[in-house]
């Protein structure tokens, strides 16, 4: 099982280095944060106000960052700005689609190098976070104070998802074998947080999460299964338990290597198979299931999918 682990995460992280390569290419073609308070960092401005150069076709609008940037990650917040990261660069990116206005911020990591950013979320405070594949895990960014606040999980979150209701951040670890939740402590100085670890089992691999009715969704990667866990809270709010509702599929048959999950309607389950290349979709009724090939077999490619991370709010609303 660790092997295959080991063989998804490498094909995640050539994927990723694929496209960055391509993109690099593309361009010179061109020619143009248990109850914790955070350890906040004055935020590094390095540009401000930096027009960036634009591509335009009939369909497609390309923003251009500078060689060796390597973006992954990204987020539309509430007012419209384009939040993405280098992680070459050790960067956080902001951009103004409006008026195409960029400007950057240094990540004060105590590790530097090429420390991959994966998921990115927006809280209900406007607070950014996102998680980097290195020693610096799970970083907050406030837009206003520009500073950063470093927090420790027992991995980096491979993926985070919102609950609009309660304001937590949900986010699973993948190698860390754990699904966790930010949970805002309110206090009358500074806001601090309370971040809680569940553990889902050895080799379990828990990639992607879908949140819908209090629930949590979760594809478990290393065991071929979507997973339904129910929330347990104290008087006070916090999260405190979990407890597993269902698992599809519940025979004997396996998802391949599942890496995300959505639910529409409490009807039907859609996930992507990163090493089959395929997207399917299940019915919780009938527990039969129907998959969508996404790359051609007899060309050998593989797509390794993926669910959208940041869905737009009329997808949203559509589920």
């Amino acid at each position: 099982m660790n092997s295959k682990k080991t063989a998804i995460i490498i094909a995640i992280a050539v994927s990723i280095t694929i496209v960055i390569l391509l993109y690099d290419n593309f361009e010179n073609n061109m020619e143009n944060k248990n109850s914790i308070k955070p350890s906040d960092s004055t935020s590094n401005k390095t540009l401000a106000n930096i027009q960036t150069s634009i591509f335009k076709s009939r369909y497609v609008t390309v923003y251009s960052l500078a060689n060796g940037t390597g973006p992954n990650g990204i987020l539309v917040d509430r007012e419209g700005m384009v939040w993405t990261s280098g992680s070459s660069s050790n960067s956080l990116f902001r951009l103004d689609p409006s008026n195409n206005t960029l400007e950057s911020y240094s990540i004060p990591s105590e590790r530097h190098g090429k420390t991959m950013v994966w998921t990115m979320v927006q809280d209900k405070d406007g607070f950014l976070w996102f998680s980097q594949f290195s020693g610096n895990p799970l970083w907050m960014f406030d837009p206003k104070s520009e500073k950063f606040s470093l927090f420790h999980t027992s991995s980096p979150p491979f993926q985070m998802k919102l609950d609009e209701k309660s304001g937590n951040i949900w986010f699973t670890t993948l190698v860390g074998n754990t699904l966790g939740v930010i949970q805002k402590v309110e206090n009358k100085t500074k806001p601090s947080y309370k971040i809680t670890e569940f553990p889902t089992g050895q080799d379990t691999d828990p990639s992607g999460l879908f949140l819908k009715d209090g629930s949590i969704w979760v594809a478990e990667l290393g065991e071929g299964k979507i997973v339904k866990f129910d929330t347990l809270r104290n008087t006070d709010g916090f999260v405190t338990k979990l407890t597993k509702a269902s698992v599809i599929p519940s025979d004997k048959n396996l998802f391949s290597s599942p890496t995300d999950v959505l639910v529409q309607s409490n009807e039907t389950v859609w996930v992507t198979e990163h090493t089959a290349s395929t997207i399917s979709k299940y019915d919780l009724k009938s527990n039969n299931w129907k998959r969508f090939s996404t790359a051609q077999a007899i060309d050998q490619i593989p797509t390794l999918p993926f669910l959208d991370e940041g869905e737009s709010r009329s997808q949203r609303d559509m589920v």
